[in-house]
């Protein structure tokens, strides 16, 4: 082998190795330069997925820690409790002394404030627990209106999962939904609407699960943000901690588990490192092969945590992009480079050949010479010291030498000066940065440098000789032909592009249109005409510009934007910035964002802000700043450092709103929270705040206060007689009165109603003295309360019953104190009304006996502790006519109670509901098995009614359900009303009389003659019978005016068509004298005592026939 090499010659060897060297040079050059343009593209493609993860990620965790302060917010305002109370009682809240109706009319209030100042919310709901998870009420923002759902539109939610979730959890947490499309009746919504919910459990006082307050929010506009483009070639994805794709470049494919067909990422994106990531890790950089292309994937993905106390739950996000978009940005530029490379070794060999061969040439000739004459002539004798043929072939071959010699000196430094210059030129030609194209007169192209090759994909041959129109796309070749002969045609006038650089499209041998950026300059060579053009690749250029041209737009958003350097001087705002702080940019460009400051916020509010910034790269809330006119106004903002690729922080970017209208809207919901519609004073909620406060500002000054409770005497009878309207004057008059009255520093509330408290603050230090301080004001409030009030033109007095309790710093509760303030007005007005009492330990003795009382009744309603009595009802021969239900309580250890004694008790407390309910259910089963008898068919039986039982709404149909429930025939039963609950609402009693009066049951007027009523409340109401009061009965044949309203109401009881019983009938001169008087039915003692239903038929059954 060695031998064959040198047999080849001094000039082939060092030519082979030559070659040899600039092989090996050039693959590794080129080897090295396609992997670090590789490895380049790799990275930067990867930090622009990585920051979009870290940006949007941050954008998805603050759109739900917002959902999830402000569904709490909602949920502890005093209507969401109050409802809860409500309900419990029988649809009355006893604390704020509102209905239930009240308190969901203000609660929607606050629903629909809410909604308009929060637009990404669409839907807010109270849920009750009970009837499957009804909703009790739902607030919808569609179409850009509030719209709040009644009867059958609200739906039951008990199969929901947030529903289910919510049971479980505990008070103060809060479930965060998976993001689902929103469902109505089951019904996925069109158009779809892509929904997180919050959801809030609601506690009653004794820790009992009530019900749940759920916002929907639409995170709709984040998912867009999610797939906005950030480059071409990456894709955004966002998956649910199954898999389930919730963004998706391909809109069919996301929300498939609520359409049927299940889309995820573990079968589009197999990977072993994201199955990792969604079991251990938060945040990965993936690489793995796709299942559907086989094409190797780069991926970042990172996980947003609904809880971060609940790692199970999260959402995925996933940025990935395919290993052939990488690839395909390299490839041209490396078969470009591989036949660069190939083109320019072939001419260097060649050159490198024939430089050899010239070089060796002399010494070739010279080695045959020297052959020769070696060879066979050297024996051919010179003559010596002769001029013959010999010495002149000496000297010539001498000569020759020389003059060889010499002219390879020559040729040598000839070659050298070429070579310097062709080197220097191709040098120059070649490792410019741009393309250069040189085109002759014909516009045919002469030579190109391989950056021209590259920039268009040609091989040198295929654009050698070709038009310059090749490289242009068709649209512009016509242009570009008039301006050529311009250039050609005109020598003293200057084309017009020419020597000049612009911005132009080219079209690439595969047909695509890049940007370009070129030069044309005229070139004179052996008096030919050359034009050389030089060509700059723009398309990234421009497409960066196009990014900042949209980063600008994004920069003069509606939200006002400022950055600053890493020393905090501002270097740029927008608009919106001028606009919300009234500064111009000049004002403010270099100076630091301090000169915004309003003086609210502390130095450790600044300080933590930037130790939270510095730590975690970005800070967001709420800041209170001044404008320039001096204006301070609230503002959300978002701070975010940005860093350097050495990872420095450059620069700092703040976006904030002015928010001056959301705490508008939030100032409007807490003045519906905390303060009385009607008179603008202090609710309960507020009140308790302020008598908390009152009590700790006692115990520092060592002085007694007082609170007051004031009771409107006969406010409810001016209400009903004039209205509602005038009713309201009223109260809105009596609060402007007391407000006048007291000092400054004492408060007054309205609890609901008619009842008002005031708290007297620091009134003396001895308490004797600050008693009959107390005692002065309150006395001067009766006599400004009892001054007349005019309504409608007419005087009216609405005189007021005063219940004072002292207290001394915190050593009692408030609701000790707010009890015993409640305690004393009822004592004043026990007491005649228009008084003021002061609360004592007698006082205390009789309610811990009402609430003994009120709680035995408790018990004995679960226990069934309570008993029905029946009291005869006959006619003016003695019969049978019917009886009334009266109900005792079977005390376990005090024996039977009297009704008088435990029915105001249940009154009170609202347990007349469920009492009374029993007792219509009790009555309604007597009465269906006396029907069974043929003897007792033909009995009615009277049940007493509540007026609080009666006004319930669904009160007409529980009793039809009862008469259906046991087959009652309603003719049989008569449901008795007191004469005081005409006093009530008049339009609605009527209406429910009417219902029950349609399907055969009788109404009765119960102790008529006690109350108020007059005839024309009488003729108006549709009764069959009136029963007159025992009290008229008992001085018959003694009082001559009973005798005479005795008989006064029999006959209007006969004008009107109404039948008259007489009550307490209980001697034989009574019973005598009503038969005289015009009675027909009759009910006392003197026709038997009450007894229980199983002595009552035992008796009546032993009645002989003709006298039932």
């Amino acid at each position: 082998m060695i031998d064959s090499i040198r047999n080849l010659g001094l000039r082939n060897r060092v030519f082979l190795t030559i070659l040899g060297i600039i092989l090996l040079v050039g693959s590794l050059l080129y080897f090295k330069v396609q992997y670090d343009q590789r490895q380049a593209l790799h990275n930067s493609y990867l930090s622009i997925a990585q920051n979009a993860l870290d940006n949007r990620s941050q954008h998805l965790i603050i759109r739900i820690e917002n959902l999830r302060n402000q569904t709490r917010f909602l949920s502890q305002t005093p209507p969401v409790q109050a409802i809860a109370r409500a309900i419990k009682n029988n649809g009355f809240d006893q604390l704020e002394g509102n209905s239930r109706s009240i308190w969901e009319q203000r609660l929607k209030d606050i629903f629909k404030a809410f909604l308009q100042a929060n637009p990404f919310y669409f839907q807010l709901r109270y849920i009750g627990v009970a009837d499957n998870g009804k909703e009790l009420i739902r607030v919808d923002y569609k179409n850009d209106q509030i719209i709040t759902a009644t009867g059958e539109q609200l739906q039951s939610k008990g199969d929901e999962k947030y529903f289910i979730e919510t049971l479980k959890m505990s008070e103060g947490e809060i479930y965060i939904s998976d993001v689902t499309l929103n469902r109505e009746f089951g019904v996925v919504q069109l158009p779809h609407v892509r929904t997180i919910r919050a959801s809030v459990p609601v506690f009653t006082p004794d820790g009992e699960l009530f019900g749940m307050v759920v916002a929907n929010m639409d995170i709709g506009p984040v998912f867009d943000l999610v797939m906005s483009q950030i480059r071409p070639g990456i894709k955004g994805y966002v998956s649910n901690q199954e898999g389930d794709f919730l963004v998706h470049p391909y809109p069919e494919k996301t929300f498939g588990f609520d359409l049927g067909k299940r889309y995820r990422w573990q079968d589009e994106m197999p990977s072993t490192d994201l199955h990792n990531l969604s079991q251990k890790k938060d945040k990965l950089v993936s690489t793995h092969s796709h299942l559907e292309q086989e094409d190797l994937l780069h991926a970042v993905a990172g996980k947003v945590y609904f809880d971060k106390d609940r790692p199970d739950r999260y959402m995925l996000l996933i940025y990935s992009f395919p290993e052939s978009l990488i690839e395909n940005e390299t490839v041209a530029f490396r078969n470009l480079m591989l036949l660069g490379f190939f083109v320019l070794t072939f001419l260097l060999g060649i050159i490198m050949y024939v430089m050899l061969k010239k070089i060796f040439s002399p010494l070739t000739q010279l080695t045959n010479g020297a052959s020769a004459i070696a060879e066979g002539r050297h024996d051919i004798e010179f003559p010596k010291g002769t001029s013959d043929e010999v010495g002149y072939l000496v000297s010539a071959f001498q000569y020759m030498l020389k003059g060889i010699t010499s002219q390879e000196q020559k040729v040598a430094t000839l070659y050298e000066e070429l070579k310097r210059s062709e080197v220097y030129a191709n040098h120059i030609i070649e490792s410019t940065p741009q393309g250069i194209i040189v085109a002759d007169t014909n516009g045919q192209i002469v030579r190109v440098n391989k950056i021209v090759l590259l920039m268009f994909g040609y091989d040198e041959d295929e654009i050698h000789g070709q038009s310059v129109e090749l490289l242009m796309p068709e649209k512009f070749i016509p242009d570009h032909r008039i301006n050529y002969v311009n250039y050609l045609n005109r020598k003293d006038s200057k084309p017009r592009i020419m020597g000049e650089n612009h911005n132009l499209t080219a079209r690439c041998k595969d047909g695509s249109e890049i940007a370009v950026e070129i030069g044309i300059s005229p070139m004179r060579l052996d008096d030919k005409r050359y034009v050389v053009a030089t060509i700059a690749d723009i398309t990234e250029r421009s497409a960066i510009e196009q990014e900042l041209q949209i980063a600008a737009t994004a920069f003069d958003s509606h939200e006002a934007m400022l950055v600053t350097d890493s020393q905090g001087d501002i270097l740029r705002v927008n608009d919106a910035f001028t606009k919300v702080t009234g500064y111009s940019r000049e004002e403010v460009i270099g100076k630091n964002p301090n000169i915004l400051q309003s003086g609210r916020h502390s130095a450790d509010f600044y300080h933590d802000m930037w130790e939270r910034i510095n730590q975690d790269g970005c800070w967001q809330g709420e800041i209170w700043d001044r404008r320039k006119n001096g204006e301070v106004y609230p503002k959300w903002a978002t701070i975010t450092s940005v860093s350097d690729k050495n990872g420095q922080v450059s620069n700092y970017v703040s976006i904030f709103s002015d928010i001056s209208s959301v705490k508008k809207a939030q100032d409007q919901i807490l003045e519906l929270a905390y303060y009385d519609p009607l008179t603008g004073l202090p609710n309960r909620r507020r009140l308790v705040e302020y008598l908390e406060r009152a009590m700790v500002e006692s115990k520092r000054s060592n002085m007694f206060g007082a609170l007051m409770f004031i009771d409107l005497d006969n406010f409810k009878i001016i209400n009903d007689t004039l209205g509602h309207e005038q009713g309201d004057v009223l109260l809105k008059e009596v609060a402007n009165r007391l407000t006048t009255a007291l000092r400054e520093v004492d408060i007054v509330a309205r609890l609901g109603g008619d009842e008002f408290v005031v708290i007297l603050h620091e009134l003396e230090s001895d308490g004797n003295r600050a008693m009959q301080y107390a005692r002065h004001i309150g006395e001067n409030l009766i006599r400004i309360l009892a001054k007349p009030h005019i309504l409608e033109g007419r005087s009216y007095v609405c005189t007021g019953s005063l219940g004072i309790t002292m207290y001394y710093g915190n050593e009692v509760s408030f609701d000790e104190i707010f009890r015993s303030s409640d305690v004393a007005m009822y004592e004043a007005k026990k007491r005649g009304r228009n008084s003021l009492r002061f609360f004592d330990p007698e006082m205390q003795a009789s309610l811990e006996k009402r609430s003994q009382m009120e709680s035995d009744l408790r018990i004995a309603l679960k226990k069934k502790q309570f008993v029905l009595y029946f009291q005869k009802q006959v006619d003016n021969e003695g019969r049978i006519i019917g009886m009334e239900a009266l109900v005792r309580w079977a005390h376990p250890e005090r024996g039977m109670i009297s009704p008088s004694e435990f029915i105001p008790v249940c009154e009170d407390s609202g347990l007349i509901v469920p009492v009374g309910h029993w007792i219509l259910t009790e009555s309604c089963r007597t009465l269906s098995q006396w029907q069974q008898h043929d003897s007792m068919k033909h009995l009615k039986l009277a049940v007493n009614i509540s007026i609080k039982e009666f006004m319930q709404d669904d009160f007409v149909s529980q009793v039809n359900l009862l008469v259906d429930e046991y087959g009652v025939h309603s003719d049989r039963l008569e449901l008795e009303i007191t004469e005081s609950m005409a006093h009530d609402d008049l339009d609605a009693l009527i209406e429910k009389m009417h219902q029950l009066k349609k399907t055969g049951i009788s109404i009765a007027m119960d102790d008529f003659g006690t109350g108020y009523s007059s005839l024309s409340y009488l003729k108006k109401l549709p009764v069959d019978i009136i029963k007159i009061d025992r009290s008229f009965v008992d001085d018959l044949g003694v009082n001559a005016n009973n005798e005479s309203i005795v008989k006064t109401i029999a006959k209007v009881g006969e004008s009107f068509g109404m039948d008259v019983l007489a009550e307490g009938v209980e001697t034989e001169e009574q019973f005598r004298l009503l038969i005289e008087y015009g009675y027909k039915q009759f009910q006392g003692y003197y026709f038997g005592k009450p007894m229980t239903a199983d002595k009552f038929e035992e008796e009546f059954q032993s009645i002989p026939r003709r006298e039932k």
